[in-house]
């Protein structure tokens, strides 16, 4: 599975209304674990829940992860 993000449609807010991040508890990704919302057109990466002002221009928000690392150890 590549991730799934649960969209509710787009957010339609005016010029410097605060917009609330989604929090990103429906968001999953095999392999990996959700670091939060990167914005399309300042690259400014924004945590769960998080606020920002939003500008005069449409903003798009891409999921972001880390990869989750594992520990093999093997035993001769």
């Amino acid at each position: 599975m590549n991730g799934d993000v649960r969209v509710d449609g787009p957010i339609n807010a005016k010029t410097d209304d605060t917009v609330s991040v989604y929090d990103g508890s429906m968001v999953k990704k095999d392999g990996h674990t959700f670091a939060g919302w990167k914005s399309s057109a300042d690259g400014i990466v924004y945590a769960a829940g998080e606020t920002f002002t939003m500008p005069a221009a449409n903003v798009t928000l891409e999921a972001q992860w880390n990869v989750n690392k594992h520990v093999v150890s093997l035993d001769a």
